[in-house]
Formats: C-alpha cells, sequence, structure tokens
C-alpha cells in the first residue's frame, strides 16, 4: 500500500519517517478491519474463484489427523476446511484478526490457537 512503512518478518521492526517504529504485528493490529472487510467481500479476490477447485484437487480429504492453517488471519480458509470435514487449528499472531474469526463450527472442528491477547 502506497504511504505505508516497510515492515520486516514478524517481529522485525522498521523505521517510519518520524523516528516511529512499527512491528509486522502492530501493523496487522491496525489494518485488521480493513483486511476482515477485504476478505468477507464475495468476488473481492481470487479466493472467491479459486477455493472450491482448489480444495476438491488438491486439498488431502480430511482424515483423522488435524489440519494447522499457520496465519489464519480473520479465519476464511480455516472456516472452510472445517466446513469440508477437517478438523482445525488455527493460529495466527494478531488478536484484531483473532477476534474476528467467526463462530466455532458446533461439532468442535474448527479450534483457535494463539497467544493470550
Amino acid at each position: 500500500m502506497a504511504g505505508l512503512p516497510a515492515v520486516q518478518a514478524h517481529g522485525e521492526i522498521a523505521a517510519v519517517p518520524g523516528g516511529r517504529e512499527v512491528t509486522s504485528e502492530s501493523r496487522w493490529e491496525q489494518e485488521a478491519e480493513q483486511w476482515v472487510r477485504w476478505a468477507r467481500t464475495p468476488g473481492h479476490d481470487a479466493y472467491w474463484y479459486y477455493s472450491p477447485s482448489f480444495f476438491d484437487t488438491i486439498v488431502p480429504r480430511p482424515g483423522r489427523r488435524r489440519t494447522l492453517e499457520i496465519g489464519c488471519g480473520e479465519g476464511r480458509v480455516a472456516r472452510d476446511l472445517a466446513r469440508r470435514g477437517h478438523t482445525v487449528v488455527a493460529l495466527d499472531t494478531s488478536c484484531q484478526l483473532r477476534s474476528r474469526r467467526g463462530l466455532q463450527l458446533a461439532d468442535g472442528r474448527l479450534r483457535h490457537a494463539g497467544r493470550h491477547c
């Protein structure tokens, strides 16, 4: 995004004009609401077009093991996997994004994990 500071890998610090420091984690916290709106707008990105065939042809069928999603954000992939029968553990460092993942499925196939916020 134009005008935003370059942010390094998780936990690293980038200098921005004015001498402030911004971590990748704090940047995600600031942008969480916009990301949720974007990710949940049907047709807004390629996910809405490729995900059905991707899940049907590439993702292994659900089994006895858990499926781990690292960097789950607001949880759209984790929710889709759980709806398809996967037992999912969804991880993210952003407290704001984790708080917006949506409802847990009633049968317990979707579990959110991460540091305490």
